[in-house]
């Protein structure tokens, strides 16, 4: 018993066998017979100490390293699966290839251009975040302003840093908005867009305690970075249906958009698509849509799950509660260690690929209980290769199917392959209401003024040397004092103009 615990061998149930057998047996030649057998037994564990593996779905990965097919039922999906493994490992074929063999619609949430390639193969909508028109305060079908408020507030905190006490005047000004908009007196008109949300902010008054203005600042400057650099997305009173596009594959794009603006769109959608469901009664525990992130400690970041100020992030919350509505979530990442314990406990399905990092090998294997041995042959994994476990199950070896893709699409073949879509998606522009005229602007018969939009940003934002220095210390240094990065500088007064700039 001891030498078949130490050898990862009673989970075999034919050792068990004969181990219950040798205990049984008075006969010195049966137990010679049957210590001999088991130590067979080891040394082909040593070798390969996985057990064989009998696939049951139709969304087929490849071939187990004993020749066997490898495949995952659909329905496993809806429950997540989380790949990690370093870059060129082959995260990205795996999901060409669950892409590939899933029948549901498939969203990616690409931030750098992966997946607008599959057009050579696949029929997509490749829709880049210049093209997508998305009014976030716009509540899902059959969810109320009232609701769609307070998630909206949690998403937007969560997404850009903001803590309880600004995402609580956010939610105060978001009801005033909607009010002024006349979505509590049960009338159909338009809906509020960010750009009139910021409006609002920027004109509040606050006769009051010193502590709102600073709450009223902090939400100030993420609505207005959010707007000038985004902004054409939001500009709209209703964006494309986000109803409509799950019935397709979409490749939303938010490659050159600030790390605030995509964390904040990601989830954004997440959280619509979920008060969709619940909304609809859309309750199945069969797969119905696939989301597909290649990044995922962009939204599934430990470093968030542990500010204690900021309370469990809606979107930790959000992955356990998908499943029960088919919704499945497909995430990746080349450092474990850094995502959130939650996405780590709610993925059914694990995927170890080759990683570079002991650091981030052993948090998965951890993860996923591996066996001294097993996480031994784990770590001699190559690129195409990597180890499986689905729920409780034993892990098991696979080399992955190789998907043949040219990545030749650039953004002219882009537009010239969609510019016809894209022309077929409706959305409604902004519009304000009287109400809301008069309480930004009484008594001006003249438009609101607006805020600025900038249609490329990599165009107009330029800074000085000083404070180009500035950001790139920062980057490199995260948390340096700021008297320590004035040193940079011939002078203090330099340094002090940088960071104003």
């Amino acid at each position: 018993i001891d030498f078949a615990e130490r050898n990862d061998l009673l989970s075999d149930e034919e050792v068990r066998k004969l181990v219950l057998a040798a205990g049984l047996s008075g006969s010195d030649r049966v137990q010679s017979s049957i210590r001999k057998a088991v130590l067979g037994k080891a040394v082909e564990s040593a070798e390969y100490p996985f057990d064989s593996v009998h696939s049951s779905g139709h969304v087929e990965l490849g071939e187990t390293f004993q020749g066997q097919a490898f495949s995952l039922p659909e329905s496993e999906l809806s429950k997540h699966l989380l790949a990690v493994g370093q870059s060129g490992s082959g995260k990205t074929t795996l999901f060409y290839n669950l892409y590939s063999r899933v029948g549901r619609p498939v969203w990616f949430f690409d931030l750098k251009q992966d997946y607008r390639h599959l057009l050579n193969r696949e029929e997509l909508l490749v829709l880049p975040w210049s093209e997508f028109r998305f009014n976030p305060l716009r509540p899902p079908e059959g969810v109320s302003p009232r609701r769609w408020a307070q998630v909206f507030s949690e998403i937007f905190g969560h997404s850009t840093a903001l803590l309880s006490g600004s995402k609580n005047y956010l939610l105060k000004k978001l009801i005033e908005v909607y009010k002024l908009y006349g979505l509590f007196d049960e009338v159909s008109g338009p809906y509020p867009s960010l750009h009139e949300l910021e409006v609002l902010v920027r004109n509040d008054g606050l006769n009051y305690a010193r502590a709102s203005a600073d709450y009223r600042d902090r939400l100030l400057n993420r609505l207005e970075a959010m707007n000038l650099v985004g902004g054409s997305v939001f500009d709209c009173s209703q964006g494309y249906r986000v109803e409509d596009l799950l019935e397709r594959d979409v490749v939303f794009e938010f490659d050159g958009l600030s790390r605030d603006l995509q964390n904040f769109l990601m989830e954004a959608l997440f959280a619509y698509v979920y008060e969709y469901r619940l909304a609809q009664g859309h309750r199945d525990e069969d797969l119905r849509h696939l989301f597909v992130l290649d990044e995922g400690k962009r939204v599934f970041s430990v470093y968030k799950e542990r500010q204690d100020a900021s309370g469990i992030p809606e979107i930790d919350e959000l992955t356990a509660k998908m499943r029960e509505f088919g919704e499945g979530l497909v995430v990746g990442d080349q450092e474990a260690s850094k995502l959130t314990d939650s996405i780590k406990a709610n993925t059914f399905t694990k995927a170890l690929l080759p990683t570079g990092d002991w650091k981030q090998f052993e948090s998965v294997a951890d993860s996923m209980n591996l066996s001294e041995r097993q996480a031994e042959f784990a770590s001699e994994l190559g690129v195409g290769e990597a180890l499986f476990q689905v729920g409780n199950g034993g892990p098991v070896p696979v080399s992955l199917e190789y998907y043949g893709l040219e990545k030749d699409l650039d953004d002219e073949e882009i537009e010239k392959r969609m510019a016809e879509k894209w022309a077929e998606l409706d959305y409604t522009e902004r519009d304000t209401t009287k109400r809301f005229r008069d309480k930004v602007a009484p008594g001006r018969s003249e438009e609101v003024e607006e805020p600025e939009i900038l249609e490329d940003p990599e165009k107009e934002i330029t800074v000085s040397s000083e404070a180009d220095r500035l950001l790139k210390d920062v980057i490199e240094n995260p948390f340096k004092a700021l008297t320590e990065r004035y040193n940079l500088f011939s002078s203090r007064y330099k340094g002090n103009k940088a960071k104003d700039e």
